[in-house]
């Protein structure tokens, strides 16, 4: 029987909050948000728009820690534009 973390459980779940869930900007705060957006944009959810939790959008889906494209410029501000 295969052993799965409380870890691994959270960010599936947070995963599956995006599911279907078309062109919309994610901004994970956490490390398992990040994992979970991430593992969504790579599996059932391309369209999703990620940034970094700052203020950049991310191009890519680099691993955690790992540097990214940077897209575009997405300060606090706009998101309510």
């Amino acid at each position: 029987m295969i052993s799965v973390t409380r870890a691994e459980v959270c960010a599936v779940a947070c995963a599956e909050l995006f599911r279907d869930a078309g062109e919309i900007m994610v901004s994970p705060m956490t490390t398992i948000v990040q994992i979970g957006a991430r593992l969504a944009r790579l599996t059932f959810s391309p369209d999703i728009v990620l940034s970094d939790g700052e203020a950049r959008l991310i191009a890519d889906t680099p691993a955690i820690g790992a540097p990214a494209a940077i897209e575009g410029w997405m300060p606090f501000g706009r998101v309510f534009e």
